[in-house]
């Protein structure tokens, strides 16, 4: 029998440095990833927002970061024959409220 075992680490997906700073302290320990679940989104904020790296916020959270974060990854979803799933609101495809 396998015993499961997980782990956070910070991140904000709003931010490419951040991406970045966290994929090297993975890459450097070099432990493979079994399995990663890519799962954030910004639910419509009142005012339109911008990412430090000047992505639209919703973009740059829900899509940049986390393709930013799988490509870094590769090398580690390899080696642990990794599934990789990227989850979506309902929410997503809900009309917008007009102004």
């Amino acid at each position: 029998m396998h015993r499961a075992e997980g782990s956070t680490r910070e991140l904000d997906l709003a931010t490419l440095a951040s991406v970045v700073a966290l994929s090297d302290r993975l890459l450097a320990h070099g432990r493979p990833v079994n399995i990663l679940v890519n799962s954030a989104g910004v639910m419509t904020p009142p005012t339109r927002q911008i990412t430090a790296d000047g992505f639209e916020q919703s973009f740059g959270t829900t899509f940049v970061g986390h393709f930013a974060l799988t490509a870094q990854l590769v090398p580690l979803l390899r080696a642990g024959h990794a599934r990789v799933t990227t989850q979506t609101s309902f929410a997503a495809s809900s009309p917008v409220p007009g102004p």
